[in-house]
């Protein structure tokens, strides 16, 4: 195995003329400058290709470096003699996102028993056989490599080949990988592949009708030497292929020789090219995003339709080795509104966060889906947040201003009667008449005997009239007009007997601070009540009630203060 010689830390391009050398550098972040170990911590992820054929590899979003381990092919057993082994050799690349890597597996020799074909991947084929009683030789062992497939046309793409194992002949067995095929004469066997050629050819040591190997080729195994009896065995692949060996006829003949192995110069932590047994492989481990959520359910107290929640918050941690990218953030419903806080890459055991708000669009329960995309393989394409909330009523609105006072209505009608109120006090006792004049003073008679009583003398003239007794008391009543008691105020003359309202003329004012609230003039009917609308609302408070009575031919006037104690 070679590595091809630069000073550079890129991914060397090695044409196969050597006059076209190409040193590509793709983000130059070996494991070995992040200081990580060649070998895979728990948190990576390896893919590994062990079908025979080609393959492809795309390299995930956030990954830069790759660590390839390639196992070449054995080559074919033949009765006791054993095929050589493959090559097994390993080494970190740097890649990018999006990167495709061709993979190519190697397939094992045939078993002389089962033919004589060479491995996937440029195993050399047996010698044949001409005569019965003998057998082919068996198959070289294939080659695997890895290689960048998206490279512009004519670029070299080489970055590892893990050689095959020489085909074994009846007697010999195969070359491993970078060695000759076993000899029984010197020179029969195939040589091994070298950085630069193939392996030379086997030669027989006698003419017997038995013919040489065939010489390595690039990528190819040497086909082994026809024989009357033995084939000789198939070289094996590699970088340059072993030479096959030669056939036997008469004497002894020869098995392949192992192939050459290579790996690019840009690779980092190689570990070299050894024979190893077992079934070929490609295998690329690489440091992983893994995304961890601290909550896998969201969910909502109810919130009044048409209005928005606070926000609850889910952080997206990543656990892995490599830079996670979350390409894309969803709901499943418009109900719920996010705030996504995760731009850019997120190293390891670094954390982002998103913001969820309910906003539901109507009354009821509201289920969702919080879809997260990202690059962690895991959970591709996608891990999920389950949403949930219940819309309530709507919210009631903010009281408006009090609108303006509307026109006063029309005063309503007039309501009942108020019930009689007890009978005032008796008036004052009128002036007593004036006393008539005496008559003449007769002569002192002698006394006799006592006379006869004299005449009655006439009645005096009738004194003036006093002032009428108070009819009674009065009372404020408020009366509802339109269903509000704004509007109507009366005052009540309270019944007095039948014989002091008959034929009564009154003039009712009631005022306070020279302002008038309410007035009436007329003759009190017979059920002794006088009733004043109010020209004004009448508050709570005391006022003058001024009466003029006419009865008669009389008039008197009295005055009356009066605490209304309703307003009207």
């Amino acid at each position: 195995m070679f590595q091809s010689p630069t000073a550079l830390r890129c991914r060397v391009l090695v044409s196969r003329d050597k006059a076209a050398r190409l040193a590509v550098c793709v983000v130059p972040l070996l494991l070995a400058g992040l200081g990580l170990a060649a070998s895979a911590p728990a948190a990576e992820r390896t893919t590994t290709f062990s079908a025979a054929g080609g393959h492809t590899f795309t390299v995930p979003a956030g990954v830069s470096s790759v660590r390839v381990a390639l196992l070449g092919g054995a080559g074919g057993n033949c009765y006791g003699a054993s095929g050589g082994q493959g090559a097994l050799l390993a080494g970190d690349f740097s890649v990018y996102p999006g990167e495709i890597l061709s993979i190519g597996v190697a397939g094992e020799g045939t078993d002389c028993r089962n033919g004589r074909t060479g491995g996937q991947g440029g195993g050399g084929a047996g010698g044949t056989q001409q005569e019965p009683g003998g057998a082919p030789g068996a198959g070289g062992g294939g080659a695997s490599t890895v290689s960048a497939s998206n490279l512009p046309p004519g670029f070299p793409s080489l970055l590892a080949v893990a050689a095959g194992g020489g085909g074994s002949h009846a007697d010999v067995d195969g070359g491993n990988a970078g060695e000759a095929g076993g000899e029984t004469n010197a020179g029969e066997s195939g040589g091994p592949g070298s950085e630069t050629e193939g392996g030379a050819a086997g030669i027989p040591v006698a003419s017997c009708g038995n013919l040489p190997g065939q010489k390595g080729a690039a990528y190819a195994g040497g086909e082994g030497g026809s024989a009357q009896y033995w084939g000789g065995g198939g070289g094996g692949s590699g970088y340059f292929g072993g030479g096959g060996g030669a056939g036997e006829t008469c004497m002894t003949g020869g098995a392949g020789g192992g192939g050459s192995s290579f790996i690019a110069a840009s690779a980092s932590a190689v570990s070299a090219a050894t024979p190893t047994s077992g079934a070929p492989y490609v295998s690329l481990t690489y440091a992983s995003p893994t995304i961890e959520l601290s909550s896998e359910n969201v969910e909502f107290a109810e919130q009044p339709f048409g209005t928005i929640s606070g926000p609850q918050t889910v952080t997206i941690k990543n656990t892995g080795t490599a830079p996670l990218i979350i390409s894309q953030m969803e709901s499943t419903a418009p109900d719920f509104l996010l705030a996504d806080h995760c731009h850019g890459e997120i190293e390891p055991n670094e954390s982002c966060t998103v913001d969820v708000r309910f906003a539901p669009q109507e009354e009821g329960t509201v289920e969702s889906t919080l879809n997260i995309y990202s690059n962690d393989n895991t959970t591709q394409p996608r891990i999920e947040v389950g949403l949930k909330g219940k819309g309530g009523p709507p919210p009631a609105g903010e009281k408006g201003e009090t609108g303006a006072s509307g026109e006063t209505g029309a005063a309503g009608p007039t309501g009942p009667t108020g019930a009689t109120g007890e009978t005032g006090a008796a008036g004052a006792k009128g002036e007593t008449g004036a006393t008539g004049p005496s008559g003449a003073t007769g002569p002192t008679g002698t006394k006799g005997e006592t006379g006869a009583a004299g005449a009655k003398g006439e009645t005096g003239a009738t004194g003036t009239t006093g002032p009428l007794a108070p009819i009674g008391d009065y009372q404020c009543h408020r009366r509802k007009q339109h269903g509000r008691f704004l509007i109507a105020c009366f005052v009540v003359h309270a019944k007095g007997t039948s014989s002091t309202v008959r034929n009564v003329h009154v003039h009712a004012v009631l005022a306070r601070s020279s302002k008038v609230y309410a007035s009436w003039n007329g003759q009190i009917d017979t059920s002794g009540h006088i009733t004043m609308p109010a020209s004004k609302p009448i508050a709570s408070g005391t006022y003058s009630l001024t009466l003029s009575y006419r009865q008669h031919g009389h008039e008197s006037l009295r005055e009356q203060h009066y605490r209304c104690l309703e307003s009207c």
